[in-house]
């Protein structure tokens, strides 16, 4: 039985009334003292049928709503879970940061989950126009003129198809070299680049959210994971961009049964110049798109909550096909 039908049948056995999910959670922590459920939370334990999951209900969170309120979220930890468990997580609105859980459960302002089918994304003519200039940029040359640029047949769309870019991207790599490559966290390549990358999580934090974050949290947020890493196809995995041999982003995401996860992603600021975030971005549409066509079904990109009074959260729109209401699951 899956997650959340457990706590929810588990709920049901002390007579809990249907609510929205906060409010589940809350009951089914604040009944965590009656023998009924205990036993049941024992039980399922024992037979290795549910993970070991800490439950701390409503926290605060470290800032306000654009309306000047105290926000709320609510909080688990789990040092292991299926990706089965997770993927119903997400579909109820929670989102993952190492080994915990969080959901928003402020209601004044409401927050929505995004999601992407890929197979429907069409590039806008400022995304093109940052793979062509991506594509100028490793070409070396500075003539924009120059740029071989796909064209514009109305009975071929692959020539303007999100692979047809990056294809022209990696035949341009003359006067400067690509490198896109998968790692699996606790791999030997992972622990060969671990320093390497944390002095770019560090850097681009300090440079863009004037943050100064420590090793701790670096490895609480991008190294701990309660996925599985075992499994060729789904867990946890960093894509890691190398311009010229040399680290320089990094994405953090988990493939689920319905989705990919994408969890946080980083870059050097050095290289703002190209616009690293939106290519890492769609590098991972595109990555979606293939391994969905491999899995023989579609899986959507989850770029995380969608909150309309926090303005730097609109360019999400842009990767969005589907706002999903999360406030009564």
């Amino acid at each position: 039985m899956p997650l959340i039908e457990r706590f929810r049948s588990a709920s049901a056995c002390i007579q809990i009334d249907a609510k929205p999910e906060f409010e589940l959670f809350d009951s089914f922590s604040s009944s965590l003292k009656t023998n009924s459920l205990l036993k049941f939370y024992q039980d399922q334990e024992k037979e290795n049928q549910c993970p070991e999951i800490e439950y701390f209900g409503k926290v605060p969170l470290k800032r306000n709503c654009a309306h000047g309120r105290e926000m709320e979220q609510l909080k688990l930890h789990t040092d292991t879970i299926s990706v089965e468990d997770m993927n119903d997580l997400i579909d109820l609105g929670w989102r993952r940061e190492g080994n915990n859980f969080y959901k928003v459960a402020t209601q004044c302002c409401t927050t929505h989950a995004l999601r992407l089918d890929v197979q429907d994304f069409k590039l806008s003519r400022q995304q093109r126009k940052i793979l062509n200039h991506l594509a100028e940029y490793f070409r070396g040359e500075t003539d924009q003129k120059n740029v071989k640029k796909p064209k514009n047949n109305k009975n071929s769309q692959e020539e303007y198809s999100l692979e047809a870019y990056f294809k022209r991207i990696f035949d341009s790599c003359n006067e400067h070299t690509l490198e896109i490559r998968l790692v699996r966290p606790g791999s030997s390549l992972f622990f060969d680049t671990y320093e390497e990358s944390f002095q770019l999580f560090k850097k681009y934090q300090e440079h863009i959210h004037k943050n100064a974050y420590t090793r701790e949290i670096f490895e609480n947020m991008l190294v701990e994971t309660p996925l599985p890493t075992t499994g060729k196809h789904y867990g946890t995995f960093h894509r890691q961009i190398l311009i010229d041999g040399r680290l320089v982003g990094v994405d953090m995401f988990d493939i689920l049964p319905d989705y990919n996860m994408a969890q946080t992603s980083y870059y050097n600021t050095d290289f703002m110049h190209l616009n690293l975030g939106t290519f890492m971005i769609l590098n991972e549409i595109l990555f979606t798109q293939k391994l969905s066509e491999k899995l023989g079904k579609t899986l959507y990109l989850s770029t995380g909550l969608y909150n309309h009074c926090f303005k730097k959260h609109h360019y999400k729109l842009q990767y969005a096909t589907e706002i999903l209401c999360i406030e009564t699951c």
